[in-house]
């Protein structure tokens, strides 16, 4: 799409996208519509086959030729990628691509990089898919990247993360990584109630008391809002990608040229 002028990055408009696809399907069509295309999307990333692409796309389609002009103007988005990029280039896609043990992690390193100038020390479970990427992983802590703030207040986008060290632990010998496990598996309860799956309510309540759901939601779980202002994203943009991206190629040429 930003082949085509358009910039989801700006103002948060991915974000808004995805919210707006998630509530608008549902009410325009029903949850089983949309979690049915949810499964097979992520069936296609996961087993990156031209079978699961074909089905994934051929399905759509055929949702897309039969439903109202509303659901067609979401489904387009989402067409349209297909035919532009192709079964190629998601063959070349990274295996763990959608994988949130990466983000997470950026995330949790950058929460505690703009309150502190203090090196950070990560301990994270070895079991982890962040561990399979351990090669990805070193190249975003890297020292290496240029002092910079991007961003806007409240979203900024801190480097270098200032990570000193990155240990691969058992949780079962780390305290720390057990409440990180308790606290990922509360989440988990906690979403299994808005996807009608089997449940504890009384638990479920008590977590909702405790604050979860602003843990959870625009973070873990989609949002209703797409404004720009509502989302908190206003003048956001997808300059943090770029200057990335231009770092580790900086950073290849120096060690290819020894420095």
């Amino acid at each position: 799409m930003y082949k085509h002028g358009i910039d989801l990055y700006k103002d948060g408009g991915s974000v808004a996208l995805s919210n707006m696809t998630y509530y608008c399907l549902k009410v325009f069509q029903s949850d089983r519509f949309l979690r049915g295309h949810l499964e097979r999307f992520q069936r296609m990333m996961r087993f990156r086959t031209p079978q699961n692409y074909r089905k994934f796309f051929a399905m759509l389609h055929r949702d897309y030729l039969r439903t109202d002009k509303r659901t067609k103007d979401i489904l387009v988005f989402y067409l349209g990628a297909g035919m532009e990029l192709g079964y190629d280039l998601l063959a070349r896609t990274p295996a763990r691509a959608l994988d949130p043990a990466l983000t997470t992690t950026v995330s949790t390193c950058m929460h505690w990089r703009k309150r502190t100038d203090a090196p950070l020390r990560l301990i994270h479970d070895r079991s982890s898919n962040l561990s399979k990427d351990k090669w990805l992983w070193e190249r975003i802590a890297s020292a290496e990247i240029e002092n910079v703030v991007l961003g806007i207040p409240s979203h900024e986008v801190v480097y270098p993360l200032n990570v000193e060290e990155t240990e691969f632990a058992d949780s079962h010998t780390h305290l720390q990584l057990q409440f990180c496990d308790l606290v990922a598996g509360a989440c988990a309860e906690w979403a299994r109630r808005f996807m009608d799956l089997p449940h504890d309510e009384g638990y479920v309540s008590k977590l909702e008391d405790s604050g979860i759901k602003e843990l959870n939601l625009s973070t873990i779980w989609p949002a209703p809002e797409v404004d720009p202002e509502a989302l908190g994203m206003k003048g956001w943009s997808g300059e943090h990608i770029e200057f990335l991206t231009k770092q580790f190629a900086e950073i290849d040429k120096r060690r290819a040229r020894g420095n």
